[in-house]
């Protein structure tokens, strides 16, 4: 290394860090980026190709109030071994250490207030990207929960700052050991938040391979006090078995009742805050593994008039509309929960590819949100017989489910570049296609009423777009009607609705 003797003084991990990404750029090349950027699952062939002629890329930081001016970041590089502006950002460095690491802090020595010092220039032999491509956002995000990475079309990672936003905690918080039965330190490990870590059996020949299934229908149920959707989870307790009766029972799990007994994946269940799509799925099937019986969505509901679904008629293991039944130690659940562990999909919506089911209703969306969505009360006209959910975010989700309860009209996800058949005896439905609408309630709130004062003062319309606008000189949400064809570039659209004569298919 060039500055193998700053990095031994250096006592900052922050500061090594910024030092050893230049040695190991120019001793090797490639693309570096910082730990804290999280992928938004694009390839980086088109990016890196703009660097054709330069052979060194790197890209402005957001700007915000308090820069004085703007600030070239050093979380995202590309370049060629050798480069000569690496060499030069080394020797820069080199340069001004001494003088400048007692006083000032590691962003204008090593980071890149170092960088915008020593790189901005007009005539620098350099590529610069677009901003949104790896810095949609300024960087300060205390809660990474609460950034919605579907905003960002058009970016190839985010960058939470894990220094600057104090993340430590909410790492130690949310990190999770994916894979505790090959971990040192968590197989041994016995005070799980829902019981002891029992390994997976390596002998399978006591399980099941052909038998009955139990008659017993499983759900989750996480929410606190009321929020229950108790008129979904009525089909199966009360419709479902006086319809079928024989010997059908239901058994309703919360938090509690799950707690205490043996788990193959005890490390990736939680009890103080809400689990991810993964976690309840496989959390499902070792329900279903221990138990047997079929497992339902609280989003899968049951609209026969007496008669037992064909998906309640197999042997051994079933699956279908997000439902999934199985004898207890049954070999092929076993094989797929194995399988989950290893991180094969959990998804049992993914060739699910329309809502009509034959005496079974399945809105599309996994336990992970619906066992968490605190489902209101009250009911109310929306003014539509059905909703479509084209947002393709897990951030809105909760919105449109609890819109749709309380609307008391079911809501169908949507998968993007699907071609979906609308049924011929729906007359009026709402479709969402901006995740922001999950960002205000007041909006979806407004809905009912508007539609209902629209369908007085205009009974004739067909087609009906609304979308948000910001920066309207108005202190609060306000609801208006646009008059005008031509839009405000600070608007967006959220989504339609459509009624009477529209074609029986949609694409998203």
């Amino acid at each position: 290394m060039i500055n193998q003797d700053l990095y031994d003084m250096e006592g900052m991990y922050q500061c090594k860090a910024d030092l050893l990404r230049l040695e190991i750029l120019y001793k090797y090349g490639g693309v570096y980026i910082d730990a804290d950027m999280v992928s938004l699952e694009k390839s980086l062939d088109k990016v890196v190709s703009m660097a054709d002629d330069t052979k060194f890329l790197i890209m402005f930081e957001p700007d915000t109030k308090d820069k004085p001016y703007s600030v070239i970041g050093n979380s995202f590089i590309a370049t060629t071994p050798g480069h000569p502006l690496l060499r030069m950002l080394i020797m820069y460095i080199r340069n001004i250490y001494h003088h400048k690491r007692p006083y000032h802090g590691v962003e204008w020595v090593t980071g890149p207030l170092a960088f915008t010092k020593c790189l901005v220039h007009p005539d620098m032999p350099m590529t610069i990207p677009p901003t949104s491509y790896f810095y949609p956002q300024f960087h300060y995000v205390p809660n990474p929960d609460a950034i919605n990475l579907d905003m960002f079309p058009d970016s190839y990672a985010f960058q939470f700052g894990y220094t600057c936003s104090g993340l430590e905690g909410w790492v130690k918080n949310n990190n999770r050991c994916k894979k505790a039965l090959d971990c040192a330190a968590h197989k041994r490990r016995k005070d799980w938040p829902f019981g002891v870590l029992e390994p997976f059996p390596e002998n399978t020949h006591e399980m099941v391979e052909y038998g009955e299934i139990p008659k017993v229908i499983h759900q989750f149920v996480f929410q606190d006090g009321s929020g229950k959707p108790e008129r979904w989870m009525r089909t199966w307790y009360d419709h479902f078995l006086r319809s079928v009766g024989d010997g059908w029972t239901y058994k309703c799990w919360d938090i509690e009742s799950l707690k205490g007994g043996k788990y193959f994946c005890p490390h990736m269940y939680r009890d103080d805050r809400q689990m991810d799509e993964d976690a309840v799925e496989i959390l499902a099937m070792e329900v279903i593994y221990r138990h047997g019986g079929y497992y339902v969505p609280l989003t899968s509901f049951y609209s026969g008039e007496g008669r037992l679904p064909k998906l309640f008629e197999a042997d051994t293991h079933v699956s279908g509309s997000g439902i999934f039944g199985s004898v207890a130690k049954g070999r092929k659940l076993f094989f797929q929960l194995k399988g989950a562990y290893h991180g094969s999909s959990t998804n049992r919506f993914e060739d699910d590819d329309s809502p009509a089911k034959t005496d079974i209703i399945s809105l599309g969306y996994s336990d992970a949100s619906a066992v968490y969505c605190q489902f209101p009360q009250w009911s109310r006209f929306l003014g539509a017989e059905v909703l479509f959910d084209a947002t393709n975010s897990k951030q809105t989700e909760q919105t449109m489910l609890c819109w749709a309860y309380d609307s008391n009209v079911p809501c169908y996800k949507v998968g993007r570049g699907k071609n979906w058949k609308i049924q011929s005896e729906i007359s009026r439905c709402v479709v969402a296609v901006d995740p922001e609408i999950g960002r205000f309630p007041s909006l979806v709130n407004s809905l009912p009423g508007f539609l209902k004062d629209l369908d007085e003062q205009d009974p004739d319309w067909d087609v009906l777009i609304f979308g948000l606008e910001w920066n309207a000189g108005e202190n609060s949400f306000t609801k208006y009607r646009v008059n005008s064809q031509y839009t405000s570039p600070d608007s967006k659209y959220l989504g339609t609705k459509l009624r009477g004569h529209f074609p029986h298919r949609l694409i998203f």
